[in-house]
Order: C-alpha cells, then structure tokens, then sequence
C-alpha cells in the first residue's frame, strides 16, 4: 500500500510539473472579416490573410448547404507549429496529418505556412474549411461552445469532407475499406462506396 501511495504522489508531481511548465499562448487578435474572427499566436500572424481568404471564399457556399443563418462571426485561432497545436488539444501522440479541430463553433488550426511534414500549405488550409464545416453544424446544433457528439461521426465528417472538397479518390478508397471493414453503419454504405469495395 506504501508503494501504491508513493507511485500515486510521484506521478501527480510529474504531471503537476509538465502541466506547470506549458508555455500559454498570448492570442493576438489580427483581423475581423466579414463572417470570421482570427486570432493567432506568436509567429503564426502571416497564416491569417490566406486563411481568411480560403474560409471567406466557401463560407456562403457552406452557410447555404447547411442552411445556416450565423449571428456573429466565428472564432479562428492559428497555431504557430503543429507541436503547439498537438500541446493544446492534449494530444502529443496526435498523427502529423492532425492540423485542425473545433471547440464549438471555434475553429483550432496549424499554420497553413507551417503544417509540419505530413501536409502542405493548401491541405492546411482545406483542413480549415472541413474543421469550418464542423463549427457551423455545432452552431446549427446549438453548440456554441461545445462539441455536438449527438451527430452520428460518420455524418458530420461527411458533411466535412464533402464540403471541403475533400472526396477524392483516395478519400472514398480510405472510407470504402473503413465501411469493409465495418467501422460505418450498413445504412451509410452507399452505392457508390458498395461498388468500389468489390
């Protein structure tokens, strides 16, 4: 029992200390568009114009698919590395390809001119306007500052990926061998995803 007490003591020091020791990001408030506000942390201020293009250019688009009629803008924080980004969602182990993600209606994101080795620039700024998606169904939904996990997954990262252009041919390949493999419902299996599993 010593020991387990021990054990317990030591690991709440050294997460006590890690947690201590993460820097905090100061965000810098860098430009209000029409339908977006961007924030961004140090060294990460030049992502903000192309970001700011790319989700102003599909916003409409989207707003009309999804029949969303937003009050406000919707917040955009850009992270200066994906290290940063990984730190603040508490996911060190994330993949490289993990650029994005949305706490309600607010959109997280890599810097599109930093992404890391897994991504280029434009992939990054694809991945905003998939994690974009999300936060306008989260807003649809009535979870302004939180997730909605009441969508089924397979629904909401369709409507992501649909609406970020993202349904490529190694896209539906990835998603016809997850449905293979059962990780879907029957029901969402399509046609078209039915067809290029055989």
């Amino acid at each position: 029992m010593k020991l387990a007490s021990r054990v317990a003591c030591w690991f709440l020091a050294v997460v006590s200390l890690v947690s201590c020791s993460r820097s905090r990001i100061n965000w810098i408030l860098m430009d209000e568009t029409e339908h977006f506000t961007f924030y961004a942390a140090n060294s990460a201020e030049a992502a903000v114009p192309p970001l700011a293009h790319e989700l102003e250019a599909s916003y409409d688009r989207i707003t009309k698919d999804l029949q969303v009629a937003a009050a406000g803008r919707f917040p955009v924080y850009v992270f200066p590395d994906i290290e940063t980004y990984h730190q603040a969602i508490g996911r060190l182990d994330a993949s490289a390809s993990s650029v994005g993600t949305v706490q309600g209606t607010a959109v997280w994101l890599v810097s599109p001119l930093n992404p890391g080795g897994a991504l280029d620039s434009q992939s990054v700024l694809t991945a905003g306007v998939h994690e974009f998606t999300h936060a306008a169904v989260n807003y649809l939904n009535g979870s302004l500052d939180q997730n909605n996990y009441q969508i089924p997954i397979w629904l909401n990262e369709g409507l992501a990926g649909y609406e970020a252009r993202q349904m490529t041919p190694d896209w539906r390949a990835r998603i016809a061998q997850r449905v293979a493999d059962g990780a879907f419902p029957p029901s969402v299996a399509t046609s078209c995803l039915t067809d290029s599993i055989r």
